[in-house]
């Protein structure tokens, strides 16, 4: 793999200017999440104190919550889209599944386990989820949706259809394990650079060799 490049140096230097010039809220590793409340309240966009922010959909319901129980008023926000290629500008890469339900080949009720399958993706299921409300997750059945919350669209959130790309041919020489091994070197380089006077070429040498290591350790 190749990290300890000029094309990454400038990739490099542009997270950590970002991130010293405060244009980027950089993530508190320690940060209280043991209750409700202080997850809103290290959220910097809800709190107020961050202009934008790029989050999933459970971040409206918890943005209404928060309000209901008088830990913050929410911020006065818009939505668009996730970013787009201009080779593909009605697709997104941001889409995942959040539940997938599968038979065992084995049951010994799978024709009652494949009716349960049925109801938890039919129609009417998704049309009570829907008119319920207050969900923190979005429906595949789109069109059960709710198509506002708190009186602002939410259509950015479904606009885009999800990418046909393959991943599995994109990611089919990454050793299971090794994205979140990488991420976790990259995020102890970028502190080492930001707090502890490590400069950008000792970061990227260093997230270099640590990242070959890993990757022919899990090979």
């Amino acid at each position: 793999m190749v990290v300890n490049s000029p094309a990454w140096k400038g990739i490099f230097q542009t997270v950590i200017h970002a991130y010293r010039e405060k244009q980027v809220i950089h993530p508190e590793p320690n940060a209280d999440s043991s209750t409700f409340e202080s997850v809103i309240r290290r959220n910097r966009f809800l709190m107020g104190t961050a202009a934008m922010t790029v989050d999933r959909y459970y971040l409206l319901a918890n943005m209404t919550n928060a309000e209901r129980q008088n830990i913050n008023k929410s911020p006065n926000w818009q939505l668009v889209t996730a970013p787009t290629s201009p080779s593909a500008p009605n697709e997104t890469e941001t889409v995942s599944v959040h539940d997938m339900f599968a038979i065992h080949v084995q049951s010994k009720q799978i024709g009652a386990a494949w009716e349960l399958v049925k109801f938890i993706n039919g129609e009417s299921t998704a049309k009570a989820l829907g008119a319920g409300g207050g969900s923190s997750l979005l429906l595949t059945r789109v069109e059960h949706n709710p198509k506002e919350v708190n009186g602002r669209s939410v259509e950015a959130f479904h606009r885009l259809q999800p990418s046909m790309k393959d991943w599995t041919a994109v990611h089919k020489n990454t050793p299971i394990g090794f994205p979140g091994t990488f991420s976790g070197i990259l995020h102890t380089e970028i502190e080492a650079v930001l707090e502890r006077g490590k400069s950008v070429e000792e970061g990227l040498a260093a997230i270099q060799e640590q990242s070959q290591l890993a990757l022919d350790a899990l090979k």
